[in-house]
């Protein structure tokens, strides 16, 4: 934890500041410490993490005095929005990652993908070094998304994030560019989703009170009638739903075939890298076979020529040998 002075300062911002004026501070000197824009530079990752402890620490104890405060004053209220709104979940700070609650993850996936086309999608690893991710159950699914994605207010910077949906409804988002995504984002696709949602599932309201001069078979028809018009917006909502259900079922399924055939991809390059090397490898050992296989002037005076080995046993330690070579790289390849 680091003192809230320093945070300013680190910020570049007055400890006056308004939580506002803190969220446009952090943005600006986040994306000018941004590590992808100083390449080579030793501490540039030091200082931008620096940057995201330091707006968290802010943000935090902007949240603890206006929880202490205890008012019902508007602007307080307003605070505490924010605060959740600029930090919306658990922050591993060392593990560059964010942990937040989401509602209706089959959605969140449908979304993330309209919103991001080219997002290269599978299946989130099990072996993950992230102590957010490892805390969760071995039995959680989950699917994962590396995107690319545009900073608000900037044009053609494109930053990198990875998002993992998981089926308990828990959305978490790694890499260098996480804090940034989270924050111009999170709530926005949060919206969204809800309103897809609503709007999926939404059923119509009881009519109005027919009034008292209309007779009461009039009344029993509307009656009817607007039963007749829920159940129906009730089926309609069922029915998307199921819809909804099987897209995320063949959207998952299409996802495992991706990764598969981005495997098989792996694996043919890496038995392309192999085939090179150990072409590369047979033809030297060509050469050094031939050089072994020419002949030698004697210095005798006749001009006979002798050989470094003899011809009757030449073909057999040339077949030896190169067997004995193409083996030891196979098995220093294994290893």
């Amino acid at each position: 934890m680091k003192a809230l002075d320093g945070c300013y300062n680190i910020l570049g911002i007055s400890p006056k500041s308004k939580i506002s004026e803190v969220k446009v501070a952090f943005k600006k000197k986040s994306f000018s410490l941004h590590p992808d824009k100083h390449p080579g530079t030793p501490d540039a990752f030091s200082k931008f993490t620096n940057v995201n402890e330091a707006f968290v620490e802010i943000i935090k104890d902007f949240e603890s005095r206006a929880m202490q405060s205890g008012s019902e004053d508007p602007e307080v209220s307003s605070t505490l929005q924010r605060c959740e709104e600029y930090v919306p979940g658990e922050v591993d700070i060392k593990g560059n990652g964010i942990s937040c609650k989401i509602q209706h993850f089959k959605l969140w996936r449908r979304v993330i993908k309209e919103r991001y086309p080219d997002a290269v999608v599978g299946k989130q690893r099990k072996n993950s070094i992230s102590s957010l991710k490892q805390s969760l159950g071995k039995e959680v699914k989950g699917t994962r998304f590396i995107i690319r994605f545009k900073l608000k207010g900037t044009e053609d910077t494109f930053l990198k994030a990875n998002l993992s949906i998981y089926d308990n409804d828990t959305l978490i988002v790694t890499g260098t560019s996480y804090y940034l995504w989270a924050i111009d984002n999170f709530k926005e696709i949060s919206t969204e989703v809800q309103n897809i949602w609503d709007e999926a599932h939404k059923v119509m309201e009881d009519p109005t009170e027919v009034k008292d001069e209309e007779g009461p078979e009039e009344n029993s028809n509307h009656d009817t009638l607007g039963s007749t018009e829920a159940n129906s917006a009730r089926c309609c909502g069922a029915e998307v739903s199921k819809l909804s259900t099987k897209l995320d079922s063949v959207d998952s399924k299409f996802g495992g075939v991706i990764e598969r055939l981005n495997l098989i991809m792996d694996d043919q390059n890496r038995l392309k890298e192999i085939d090179i090397k150990y072409s590369s490898i047979e033809s030297k050992l060509d050469q050094i076979l031939q050089r072994l296989d020419s002949p030698t002037c004697s210095a005798q005076s006749d001009g006979a020529q002798t050989y470094l080995v003899g011809p009757d046993r030449f073909q057999e330690l040339k077949e030896w040998f190169k067997e004995f070579c193409i083996k030891e790289l196979k098995e220093e390849e294994s290893e």
